[in-house]
């Protein structure tokens, strides 16, 4: 017989999950109790709000929030305490710190860098290789089994024999051409693009959790309308992915206003900023979508909800551009500037006479 639902059989259930001595974070839920995770967030808002009614945050432990400082500061705790560096090790015993690493440097080896220690130094100097074409498809096809990037700046960076005998045998398109020969697109897939069913369904929920609206109009034309999209190709229906993922389908549609008002999406923005995340767009609508889109209907722009929560936004632009810059400029600093640019070129026209 069907579990019938409410508030209080919810929380008893999670309850219960945990006196068992089972895990009770979000994505385990997801994938092991679809019913009762569906029911928690219909009735109590979202995972991590069920599990505060049950006051049982404490056992569920928070994923950790990187930047640039913070894998700094993580890389010299390393150092001090004499573990290896190497790219393999770090992957194995700190796959966060890794993957962290790549999305905010573009790779272990740059983020070392940036600590200032040369990869080199701490790289593991395997013998030498003789290449040939077999060879070096199954490299590629190791890495891939081994979790490691196949980014052609990533392998570069990692394992330059790899990256080097690729161009060497496979032409001027080396390692694109040696991806395809080990059966893979000469390229990484652009970020973002769904492929399978259970990315799909993973998403949704994820989704549904941090509070997005998920009814076909609110996600038309925001960055993850990809989803929809998939959803629609793998499973028939945008409605039919919905009750795959465990979400109810009529409910959703009905245009539903969630959780997010002005003060608790500035409440979240300035939590970020003491954190040290970085708070561009770009980079935060990643992490958190729900966040974007409740500060989007509350303030107009993401721009506009960092600036009401009384910091600037231009500090955390990773690029300026001039508009962006003649926004900052004074007037008496403008004509400054058009006084010694008409000096440069005055003095390049007397150069060339």
């Amino acid at each position: 017989m069907r579990q019938k639902w409410n508030a209080e059989i919810v929380i008893s259930a999670v309850k219960e999950l945990h006196l068992k001595g089972e895990r009770i974070n979000a994505y385990y839920i997801q994938e092991n109790h679809c019913d009762l995770y569906s029911a928690g967030v219909k009735y109590h808002g979202t995972w991590r709000k069920v599990l505060i009614a049950a006051e049982l945050t404490y056992a569920v432990r928070r994923r950790n929030v990187w930047s640039k400082e913070i894998i700094l500061e993580k890389i010299a705790e390393m150092v001090d305490s004499g573990e290896p560096l190497n790219n393999a090790s770090v992957k194995e015993t700190h796959g966060s710190l890794y993957t962290s690493s790549i999305t905010y440097f573009g790779g272990w080896a740059q983020a070392l860098e940036a600590a200032g220690i040369p990869y080199d130094s701490v790289r593991l100097v395997a013998p030498k290789r003789s290449w040939s074409k077999e060879l070096i498809v199954q490299e590629i096809l190791k890495r891939k089994e081994e979790g490691f990037s196949l980014s052609g700046t990533v392998v570069q960076a990692e394992d330059v024999g790899l990256y080097e005998a690729a161009m060497s045998h496979f032409g001027k398109l080396g390692w694109a051409q040696a991806r395809v020969a080990a059966g893979l697109p000469p390229i990484d897939p652009r970020p973002g693009i769904i492929y399978d069913k259970d990315v799909v369904i993973v998403n949704l929920r994820k989704l549904h959790a941090d509070g997005v609206e998920l009814h076909f109009a609110a996600l038309r034309g925001k960055p993850y309308q990809n989803i929809v999209t998939s959803a629609i190709r793998l499973f028939g229906s945008y409605a039919q992915a919905l009750e795959a993922a465990g979400l109810d389908y009529e409910d959703i549609r009905k245009v539903r206003r969630y959780w997010w008002t002005k003060e608790k999406v500035i409440e979240e923005i300035q939590a970020l900023e003491k954190a040290g995340v970085r708070l561009s767009y770009m980079a935060i609508q990643v992490g958190y979508p729900g966040l974007t889109a409740g500060a989007t209907r509350m303030f107009g722009t993401w721009g506009q909800a960092v600036e009401a929560a009384g910091i600037s936004y231009r500090k955390h632009l990773r690029i300026w551009s001039t508009r962006a810059w003649l926004l900052t400029v004074s007037p008496e600093e403008y004509q400054s500037v058009l006084a010694t640019s008409h000096q440069h070129a005055n003095t390049r026209r007397r150069v060339k006479r």
